[in-house]
């Protein structure tokens, strides 16, 4: 296995969270719409290719950013939990912010937590 260079994990972190929230927000959109109370709506369903692309490329950010990738991932299960008190009141407009905001909350974190240096970390 070949470790990727601090550019390739960028570049990778780039395409996968953009592509997430694109199809997250697509999925927002279109439930908000779509949306009936006690059934929900099939759109909801864009949401599972979004999660896990963007989680993948918040751990690239995390790699790129000096963080280990674990980070992400610990930053993605807080998502949820808070989205699902964002989502507790059932309107549509909260149940399409909530999917944005799983996929959101991770990536804005790590983009605002201060970068490391190289010269801390430790091989």
């Amino acid at each position: 296995m070949t470790r990727l260079t601090r550019k390739q994990h960028g570049g990778r972190a780039v395409i996968a969270i953009s592509t997430g929230l694109l199809l997250a927000i697509a999925a927002a959109v279109i439930a908000y719409f779509e949306y009936v109370p006690g059934k929900g709506t099939k759109w909801m369903l864009l949401v599972l290719p979004a999660l896990p692309l963007t989680v993948w490329g918040c751990s690239h950010l995390a790699r790129y950013r000096g963080y280990p990738s674990g980070a992400a991932y610990g930053l993605f299960v807080l998502g949820i939990i808070a989205s699902n008190f964002v989502a507790a009141n059932r309107s549509p407009l909260t149940i399409g912010f909530a999917f944005v905001f799983m996929a959101l909350l991770p990536a804005v974190v790590l983009l605002v937590l201060p970068k490391k240096s190289d010269h801390f970390r430790h091989h």
